[in-house]
């Protein structure tokens, strides 16, 4: 019972609190349960699963299940001091079994806040995809016709292909964006002690090259002024070379390619000790900047402020800076640039031959064998609600026993993408 990452709630038949768990008072955020049904809108701050307005007491799921009914994949917002962000619940809920005397009702609830905002990125991510590819497709297809309705016109059929080739390249970078979406979110670290310095110039020279041979960051620019940039001393860190790599690459793409007709793509990178063992890595531009109000949202999935409107872009390139940086154990933020454009900042943890006290442990351990131990970890919180459900407490027999893959999506694999929240305590 005190391991199980589902909240476990029993009541009787006046509301009085028989049983829970730990689980059950940390997702509610109350160190003490209310025995009172009518005061349970109020003291644990129950709504509508939108948050519209609150939730009547007769549709609460616990109390229908008083009533008999039972609610299988209820779905309820708690807002209150200690969850004043809220959270999304989802509950299943049933009436104590009549036979032990006792009425009453049993409800198992669980924390699926981050699962439905990943099923609504997945939602606007099949949107995004739909649109972003068909319109490359549909120039392809134009300009394949246009060339085989008149082959024998060199130019035109010429200035179709280049346009086809760009077509291409768009969708290959989508398609490479939404991999690198994927992985962030999912593929283990590879950590190691690697100098930035190196990969810092060879990323900025890869992006100046990149600008001249496709003709600047607007498909029909045709002349420009180089970028510049400078690197100061940069320390060594402890990364995934890889996923640094394209957090360094975003940025510094950005930098070079959101900037005014005609002016000059820069790129500052510095760098300095954030706290005892962690640095701070800094990318400034001189750019076009981004407002006050939209600040707060650039980092989110699909996001692009309304001045990148002119731009190519997919909206995901800093979404998958910022996972890149928090499986890290840093923070990642943006500010205005004192000499005009825009400072984004980064924090990775400092490279050290063995780990310092006090630093975030980040786990290193290869795929397969944090796949095994989740997997035994979950087999054994199973059984162990399993006994729960069988022990002699009035009524529980009556809640059917749990089927890993009815409710539970971390009965899957490690790596699949819907994520892991019911082994949190």
């Amino acid at each position: 019972m005190t391991t199980i990452g589902d909240g476990v709630y029993v009541v009787d038949e006046t509301g009085r609190v028989l049983l829970e768990n730990p689980a059950a008072k940390r997702l509610m955020g109350v160190a003490v349960s209310s025995d009172d049904p009518e005061a349970w809108q109020a003291y644990y701050g129950v709504f509508r699963a939108d948050g519209s307005e609150p939730l009547p007491l007769d549709e609460m799921p616990l109390m229908r299940a008083m009533r008999g009914e039972h609610s299988v994949g209820a779905e309820v917002l708690l807002r209150n001091a200690e969850r004043p962000d809220g959270v999304l619940l989802g509950v299943d809920a049933r009436p104590l079994d009549p036979s032990a005397g006792r009425g009453g009702a049993v409800a198992v609830f669980r924390d699926i806040t981050d699962l439905r905002q990943y099923e609504s990125d997945l939602a606007i991510f099949a949107g995004v995809v739909a649109h972003d590819l068909k319109s490359p497709l549909a120039i392809v297809r134009g300009h394949c016709e246009l060339a085989l309705d008149d082959p024998g016109d060199e130019i035109e059929v010429r200035a179709s292909l280049v346009r086809i080739v760009r077509a291409v390249d768009r969708m290959d970078t989508l398609i490479e964006t939404l991999l690198a979406y994927s992985t962030a979110r999912d593929a283990p670290l590879a950590l190691a002690d690697l100098p930035l310095e190196p990969l810092v110039r060879d990323v900025l020279q890869e992006r100046a090259a990149s600008l001249r041979s496709c003709g600047g960051p607007d498909p029909e620019w045709s002349g420009g002024p180089d970028p510049e940039w400078t690197v100061g001393p940069l320390p060594a860190v402890r990364a995934d070379p890889a996923m640094l790599r394209h957090v360094l690459d975003n940025l510094i793409g950005n930098a070079f390619k959101y900037v005014r007709p005609d002016a000059v793509p820069r790129a500052d990178v510095t760098a300095a000790e954030a706290a005892p063992g962690w640095v701070r890595i800094r990318v400034a531009d001189a750019g076009i900047g981004i407002p006050e109000p939209d600040k707060a949202r650039i980092f989110d999935s699909f996001h692009r402020a309304p001045g990148s409107a002119g731009y190519d872009g997919t909206g995901l390139g800093l979404a998958i800076c910022r996972r890149v940086v928090e499986r890290h154990g840093g923070e990642i933020g943006v500010e205005d640039n004192p000499g005009g454009g825009t400072c984004f900042h980064f924090t990775l943890p400092a490279a050290v031959n063995e780990e310092e006290p006090g630093m975030k442990h980040i786990p290193t351990e290869p795929a397969e064998e944090e796949d095994a131990r989740v997997r035994a970890a979950l087999d054994r919180a199973l059984a162990e609600r399993a006994a729960i459900m069988d022990s002699r407490l009035p009524g529980l027999s009556a809640l059917p026993a749990a089927e890993p893959s009815a409710h539970d999506p971390s009965a899957a694999r490690l790596r699949a993408p819907v994520p892991d929240h019911q082994h949190g305590v």
